[in-house]
Order: structure tokens, then C-alpha cells, then sequence
């Protein structure tokens, strides 16, 4: 598991850096502590609410599919159940945003 949180921190910190944007330029956008966005980019998390990292990706400039496409098309969504906190609502939708885009 540890793998992929890494994996998924190593992804946003990817985008971060291609939108050139430092931790605490992205921390101002999100209104999220660059220390929590430093623990996600690093996978140093515990567990972490999917509102959380969809308020970085707005930043950023993503929506829900581009967080499918880009941050865990290669990760099996039912790992990130593990480690990602979703509301039934916000799970459904993912989950027939990944049908559509495996299509």
C-alpha cells in the first residue's frame, strides 16, 4: 500500500511541478498547509479524506476524471479505499467516471 501512496503523492507533486508551482504557492491556491500536501506528494499519510486531494487538484487545475486519468488510473481503486477516505457519493461517481474512461 505504501507503494502506491507514493505512487499517487509522486503524480500530484509531477502536475505541481509541471504547473510550476512550489508547495506553498499550491498551499495559497488549495487553502490546504504545505505541510499536507508535502505528506501527500511524499505518501508519508496515514489516510486521507478524497475532498482533501480534490481541493488540490481544483488547484491545480483537475477535475474528478483527471484524477483518474492522471493520479490512479495504475493504481486499483479498491487499494485506494485503503488509504483514501470516500463518500458513498464522491465512490460512484469515480467509480463510473474509471468505466467511461476504461472504455
Amino acid at each position: 500500500m505504501d507503494f502506491y501512496k507514493k505512487k499517487m503523492g509522486k503524480n500530484i507533486q509531477d502536475i505541481r511541478n509541471d504547473k510550476n508551482l512550489t508547495l506553498n504557492n499550491l498551499a495559497e491556491l488549495s487553502n490546504i498547509s504545505p505541510g499536507t500536501i508535502s505528506m501527500l506528494e511524499t505518501g508519508s499519510f496515514f489516510r486521507t479524506r478524497f475532498s482533501t486531494i480534490f481541493t488540490i487538484l481544483k488547484a491545480l487545475g483537475l477535475n474528478e476524471e483527471d484524477f483518474l486519468k492522471n493520479i490512479i488510473l495504475d493504481i486499483p481503486f479498491e487499494v485506494t479505499a485503503n488509504f483514501i477516505s470516500y463518500s458513498e457519493f464522491e465512490k460512484s461517481c469515480l467509480e463510473k467516471c474509471l468505466r467511461t474512461i476504461k472504455q
